[in-house]
């Protein structure tokens, strides 16, 4: 569509993009949002550029927006919505106020959603610097007006990132918090420079693409000023992006190095993010059969009665929101509990999970132990014999 080239559509990707359209829409909120407003840009690039639309386009846009309703059509989110707060302990809400939203850009959305990404940025400058010299070295190109300066800002951040990521983190001195104010400033200024540089460093379909990737890692991020809670694993969206942004310019600057080197950096980076994809999909692959083994083998102790319970860590712990986990911590338990039952303050906010899996309530009295997926395995083959 960029390109203004027409791509042959058989009719059978109708129902195929209807039911992507709707798919999209299901994994996470934010991609929600974003479906929808990237199916009505499908539709009005196609009028523009190539004067028509495929029925296809259309069928993306009305599974997209039948999607956005079956998922925000949930009670949950007109709950939260509503104000009524379904977590006992106040968890997910959305907060309005102006003061509280600054607060949480400074506090919770500046640290996370561009600034750990060092090698993105990394590249991001050489790369800038590389096609730079090489397009305005010479007296035949004129150098733009703010060309360096916005130049020297993508490096500076680049520096800026590796030494807050890998050497210390800024410390406020005032409870008015300007340094983080000015990490603030910094980023959207990074932003308009990367921007802004782009637009004269790179060819036009590039840079579309560029900018839609940066834009895309803004608008993933945008909602999370007002919803609440927001954790490190918010802005994976946003790190795609970023990395899908990195990769363009990098790939711009390698395509004017040498072609056939840049045709073998090309195979090899397809190569690489299908490694890193299998390798993610068996992780959450492996944790979601876990998850259905061991929510079945608790449903097998309480039937069988007992004062005791085993639970079945995830066996890559660090990839999910693991409720069976917190349980077992000891920041959940009562102040000065030494004992290994379920803290009262956690089973309050463990209730709606008990209630989705069909949990009994008196899994809150029951005592615990932690084992792994082999110790589930070696009891069941012992206990066979």
């Amino acid at each position: 569509i960029l390109e203004a080239k027409e791509v042959e559509k058989k009719i059978y990707w109708a129902p195929l993009m209807l039911m992507l359209g709707f798919l999209s829409t299901l994994c996470v909120e934010n991609i929600t949002i974003l479906c929808d407003i990237f199916a009505f840009l499908i539709i009005i690039f196609s009028a523009v550029k190539l004067k028509k639309v495929h029925i296809s386009n259309l069928t993306y846009l009305l599974g997209a927006v039948v999607g956005n309703v079956f998922m925000f059509s949930n009670n949950v989110y007109s709950t939260i919505f509503g104000g009524e707060n379904i977590d006992p302990n106040g968890f997910r809400h959305v907060e309005l106020s102006f003061s509280d939203m600054f607060m949480k850009i400074y506090s919770e959305i500046i640290p996370f959603f561009t600034r750990e990404f060092t090698v993105i940025h990394a590249a991001i400058a050489v790369s800038a610097i590389f096609l730079y010299m090489k397009k305005f070295s010479s007296a035949v190109q004129k150098e733009p007006k703010y060309g360096r300066f916005f130049l020297g800002i993508i490096t500076v951040f680049a520096v800026y990132s590796f030494c807050v990521t890998y050497i210390n983190d800024f410390v406020p001195f005032t409870a008015d918090l300007k340094i983080k104010a000015i990490e603030t400033a910094l980023t959207f200024l990074y932003i308009i420079a990367l921007l802004y540089t782009a637009f004269y460093i790179i060819e036009k379909n590039d840079f579309i693409h560029f900018t839609a990737f940066v834009l895309c890692s803004v608008l993933v991020t945008a909602p999370f000023i007002a919803v609440n809670p927001v954790t490190p694993r918010c802005f994976f969206c946003s790190y795609v992006f970023w990395s899908l942004a990195g990769g363009r310019l990098l790939m711009c600057a390698v395509s004017e190095i040498n072609f056939s080197f840049a045709s073998v950096l090309k195979s090899f980076s397809v190569l690489l993010v299908g490694s890193f994809c299998f390798y993610y999909s068996y992780v959450s692959v492996s944790n979601k059969l876990v998850d259905i083994l061991r929510v079945n083998y608790i449903k097998q102790q309480l039937d069988e009665g007992g004062r005791g319970l085993k639970l079945i860590r995830l066996p890559y712990q660090q990839f999910a929101a693991d409720y069976i986990y917190f349980i077992s911590s000891d920041d959940y338990k009562e102040e000065g509990d030494s004992s290994d039952s379920i803290s009262a303050e956690y089973a309050d906010y463990f209730t709606p999970v008990c209630e989705y899996f069909g949990f009994d309530d008196s899994i809150k009295d029951k005592t615990y132990v932690l084992i792994s997926t082999t110790d589930y395995y070696m009891e069941k083959e012992n206990s066979s014999h």
